[in-house]
């Protein structure tokens, strides 16, 4: 479980995206209505809310395989 900043600092260290800041992270989560993580999944850390990191892996590399198909189209 990482925060929404230290998620969106791993996605990048991963190479998973070139870019992502913990903002556009909230952004999907709030309003993408493919974002794979339910409310039920989230945690606490102080006054941070935590999300399951494989989750927002698995969100990215779906997005990122539908965005390589669109470009190929």
């Amino acid at each position: 479980m990482l925060t929404f900043e230290q998620a969106a600092a791993r996605l990048v260290a991963d190479g998973h995206v070139r870019r992502m800041t913990a903002e556009g992270l909230r952004k999907a989560a709030r309003t993408h209505p493919d974002w794979t993580v339910r409310e039920d999944m989230y945690g606490k850390s102080s006054n941070a809310r935590t999300l399951p990191y494989e989750l927002a892996v698995r969100f990215v590399l779906t997005r990122r395989r539908g965005a390589k198909k669109d470009d190929a189209e």
